[in-house]
């Protein structure tokens, strides 16, 4: 049998000047771990609203109507490129005013959060290291 030895390894800690705790509700929480999911109405407004562009820059340099006889296959991709282009700008314009309508909902939960912390006096502070907590608004 092997003896097992019984090996002490340091442990470092960095200490921290103070800690601040911050009372949080359920619905608060709910919006922090959900996280700000308005990015992805910003990134979908403009995604749609480059294809439309793009669309439409083809509508208006392409000659959709030559001197042929092959007017209904034309007139056919004009309206399925006109189709295209008019729903992607106004599914694209729905999701920017979404988004601009939205997106301060995460950042305006973290600041109440934050606002909650006012200065507060330590009355007989049982240790030499507790210091008096403020709060600037200054982040």
């Amino acid at each position: 049998m092997s003896e097992e030895k019984n090996e002490s390894y340091p442990v470092k800690r960095g200490r921290f000047d103070s800690l601040t705790i911050y009372d949080v509700t359920s619905q608060e929480l709910k919006i922090i771990e959900n996280g700000s999911t308005n990015s992805l109405y910003l990134n979908f407004a403009i995604f749609l609203l480059s294809v439309s562009a793009s669309f439409f820059v083809s509508i208006f340099t392409v000659d959709w109507f030559p001197d042929s006889t092959e007017q209904n296959a034309h007139l056919v991709s004009f309206i399925v490129f006109l189709i295209i282009s008019i729903l992607t700008l106004l599914v694209g314009i729905i999701c920017g005013i979404v988004w601009y309508r939205s997106h301060d909902s995460f950042k305006e939960t973290i600041k109440i959060i934050k606002q909650r912390l006012k200065e507060e006096k330590i009355v007989n502070p049982n240790d030499d290291e507790s210091i008096d907590i403020k709060y600037s608004d200054d982040d």
